[in-house]
């Protein structure tokens, strides 16, 4: 008898920055039930700490943490945001990244696993220090991939929620991110849409098309019955 093996499966979105519109963001996800990690820098960013622990789940009497449990989580993004990791010294390295993690913690009084590095940039440098700091993932920003890392220090996102990016040609983002999404569907692997509120609802005004994507998105995940958790490593189909 012949026998299929199954297809590890890994959907998510990320948001960087802790801007403003991160919680109408954040309610858009919701909607579609869309598992998210947001990546917080903790001195640049807008959210005010109860927003913070909303996102983390651990806001205490939250209604809306009730109604979104195991969606979203909450991962660091250093102290500052620099704009390059790798011009820092080890002394500064330490700051900003390992202080990111003991200060989001103690924020949402919880761990905090996951990091993202700031404009993607990092080297072997920089990323031992993400791992002496505890951390057990480290997100950059390099575009299209589908596949699950082998290192979990440099794990890629999918596409890029962005209508001028060159690498896109004369193609939409979301004409990418569905045949993205049906690769990963069909023969398996991770996609993970990823972007910044401010450039979604105030610079480029992309709300409507991902709004519609989401909602295909949700349509397709119903169908094979994702869970809609964003701690689990991978589903099986």
């Amino acid at each position: 008898m012949n026998m299929t093996s199954k297809k590890r499966i890994k959907i998510l979105a990320s948001v960087d920055d802790g801007s403003s519109n991160d919680m109408m963001l954040a309610d858009m996800l919701g909607r579609y039930r869309i598992p998210t990690v947001f990546y917080i820098p903790i001195k640049t960013r807008d959210l005010q700490d109860v927003q913070i622990r909303r996102l983390a789940g651990t806001e205490p009497n939250c209604k809306w943490c009730e109604e979104h449990k195991g969606l979203f989580e909450v991962g660091a993004h250093t102290m500052t945001h620099p704009e390059d990791l790798k011009l820092l010294s080890d002394k500064e390295l330490r700051e900003e990244i390992t202080g990111s993690k003991k200060a989001l913690e103690m924020l949402v009084m919880k761990e905090v696993s996951k990091f993202c590095y700031p404009s993607g940039r990092y080297n072997d440098r920089v990323k031992q220090i993400v791992k002496e700091a505890g951390f057990k993932e480290a997100r950059t920003v390099k575009p299209f991939c589908i596949d699950f890392s082998k290192d979990p220090f440099e794990t890629h996102p999918t596409i890029h929620i962005h209508p001028e990016k060159q690498h896109y040609g004369k193609r939409t983002w979301h004409d990418w991110a569905k045949e993205k999404f049906e690769e990963v569907i069909v023969e398996g692997g991770r996609f993970e849409l990823w972007g910044h509120s401010y450039e979604i609802f105030d610079l480029y005004h992309q709300e409507e098309f991902l709004e519609d994507f989401l909602w295909w998105m949700d349509e397709r995940l119903k169908e094979i019955g994702y869970p809609r958790e964003v701690a689990i490593p991978y589903f099986e189909i």
